[in-house]
């Protein structure tokens, strides 16, 4: 039987509705893009991966990442501060590096896609990073990373599932409309933003679901 493991930071909290013998999520705590591969990280989700990539098995079981909001919230703005790095520039290095991971489960053995994040949120400095960028910063650094993103993928050969067109996922400004936000005012509420629908609906197009 085939299942879907969908993997990536709380975000993949608006798909809970889906958990299925078919389907299910593996939330890493909050993980980065970035260190997604890094045995170092805090999260471990280095170790996250492995013992799931050694207790699947290649006929059935498909991966899809779900990773980079916090990258967009808050990594890419501050080192591109702190370092001096250009802010395109750093939003490369971490499309770069969430792909080289991704790639790794494909090139051993495994099918894999990747899910878009959301738009950018108003939301203050929670973490009290150092730097931390305003709204239309944010917002111009999901976009540029969702865009590498699926340039990536395409140029890849790796399925995309953009979010970012749903009815309610984002307004004028580019940004998730409060009103679409669960009362944290970070996650989508999928009570009001249809999210799983929508990609219940990619993966059987794909051949991934029933």
């Amino acid at each position: 039987m085939k299942r879907v493991h969908l993997i990536g930071d709380s975000h993949v909290l608006m798909h809970a509705e889906l958990i299925s013998p078919e389907f299910d999520f593996v939330h890493c705590g909050a993980c980065t893009a970035y260190s997604l591969m890094n045995p170092e990280s805090a999260t471990r989700s280095f170790y996250t991966l492995k013992n799931m990539y050694n207790e699947s098995h290649f006929e059935n079981d498909i991966f899809i990442f779900l990773f980079g909001e916090i990258d967009c919230r808050t990594l890419i703005y501050h080192k591109h501060k702190k370092f001096n790095i250009d802010l395109m520039d750093m939003i490369n290095v971490v499309v770069y590096r969430y792909f080289s991971a991704i790639s790794y489960c494909r090139d051993i053995g495994f099918r894999v896609g990747v899910h878009g994040i959301i738009p950018a949120v108003q939301q203050k400095n929670e973490y009290n990073v150092e730097f931390y960028g305003e709204d239309s910063i944010r917002s111009q650094i999901n976009y540029e990373f969702d865009s590498r993103c699926h340039t990536k993928a395409i140029n890849d050969g790796v399925p995309y599932f953009n979010c970012t067109y749903i009815p309610g996922m984002r307004n004028d400004q580019g940004m998730v409309p409060i009103n679409s936000l669960l009362p944290d005012l970070v996650h989508i509420d999928p009570q009001k933003v249809h999210t799983s629908f929508h990609f219940k609906t990619w993966l059987a197009q794909l051949g991934f679901l029933p």
